[in-house]
């Protein structure tokens, strides 16, 4: 019914005279002279993929990453400008330096990519899709040296977040070098029911809910809310991903309390459970040598959605809310670097807690209000 609905619609509407109105009167509400975003989302740059393109292991290019025309110009009148903004800033790509021995690759994928230089290697948190995972992996050999994956960590149980773990390391190389795998309590059981049980629905409402296929215009794609919308090429003829390649390689190891640590590559972490949050299964971890916090999809740039169109289980904002506010109490004052599974970090002990306590407060008035 929803497919016919779709193609009912026929070609995209130009903005009315009240979408105009609206979205004007709703434009001189906005700080525009407010810069501090825009700061934080290109500090530590350092340089993007050749052409801006992403391509696959033969060459081909599978994804066009050159946005700077669309976006670098007046929001259009069919989006909001609040929403345009924010598809400009997620929409810079390419390898950031986060801290001393912290990197993130933003912008090529929906989600981030973190690298942590450890003692012989790297420690790589939450592999995006392959393709943007092996480009990433090749910006850090080429700007920081060509060392080996020394581990993995899988913050939550989407599958933006592990599905390109074969983009930097091999499920044979993973075992012949024992490389620890890390992820939450129930990781497994929530990749299996929302992947494989109930895939295929949920990869339809995905695409409707996210307009996968829409080409990237004022009326068609424009962003994915938390990450950008990548204008992908249609692929060789003979590439299809199979159903292993879309898997994660299996955790060695489940982190199951709050409190619990891990070294890694030479590297100290600390976890926090974030059980039933923005994910079923999703964990948060502190680095103590970089005062560096990690909260993985539960402090996004945006207010979440709580209710998730595709399919995915509700989110208990409540819960979500206090797993915030004890993270605030773990961490807050001994961080210096707050990053996450999205969007750009934050830096300084102040700037980080009025953050997470703005985000924590908008969570818990979701408990009266609807958010979805």
């Amino acid at each position: 019914m929803l497919r016919r609905c779709i193609r009912r619609q026929g070609a995209a509407q130009p903005a009315t005279a009240e979408t105009r109105q609206k979205l004007l009167e709703f434009a001189r509400t906005l700080p525009v002279d407010d810069k501090h975003d825009r700061a934080l989302a290109m500090r530590g740059f350092i340089a993007t993929v050749p052409g801006n393109v992403l391509r696959d292991p033969d060459g081909a290019v599978v994804a066009d990453l050159d946005t700077n025309a669309f976006f670098n110009r007046p929001a259009a009148a069919t989006v909001n400008p609040s929403l345009w903004r924010n598809a400009g800033l997620l929409a810079r790509h390419g390898l950031f330096n986060v801290a001393d021995r912290l990197y993130q690759v933003r912008g090529l994928s929906i989600s981030n990519m973190t690298v942590i230089v450890g003692d012989t290697g790297y420690v790589v948190v939450d592999p995006g899709f392959e393709d943007a995972a092996r480009a990433g992996m090749e910006l850090v050999y080429h700007h920081l040296g060509r060392k080996p994956v020394t581990g993995i960590l899988y913050t939550h149980s989407h599958s933006d977040h592990y599905s390109g773990v074969r983009g930097v390391l091999s499920d044979e190389e993973a075992a012949r070098r024992k490389v620890p795998v890390v992820a939450p309590a129930g990781f497994i059981r929530e990749v299996m029911g929302e992947s494989i049980i109930a895939g295929p629905a949920m990869g339809r409402r995905a695409g409707y809910q996210f307009g996968f296929r829409l080409p990237q215009t004022e009326t068609g794609g424009v962003t994915l809310g938390i990450g950008p919308t990548i204008r992908t090429v249609a692929p060789p003829a003979g590439r299809a991903a199979t159903a292993r390649s879309r898997l994660p390689i299996v955790p060695t190891h489940e982190i199951s309390r709050t409190g619990e640590t891990l070294t890694i590559d030479g590297v100290r972490f600390e976890f926090q459970m974030a059980t039933n949050t923005e994910a079923p299964a999703e964990l948060h971890f502190y680095l103590p040598d970089f005062k560096a916090l990690c909260l993985a999809e539960n402090a996004n740039g945006t207010l979440h959605n709580a209710l998730p169109v595709r399919g995915a289980l509700v989110r208990d904002v409540n819960a979500w809310a206090d797993v915030l506010t004890e993270a605030i109490g773990r961490y807050g004052d001994r961080s210096e670097v707050l990053f996450t599974s999205h969007f750009w970090p934050h830096w300084g002990r102040a700037d980080i807690l009025d953050y997470l306590q703005n985000h924590r407060d908008a969570y818990k008035i979701c408990t009266t209000r609807a958010c979805a």
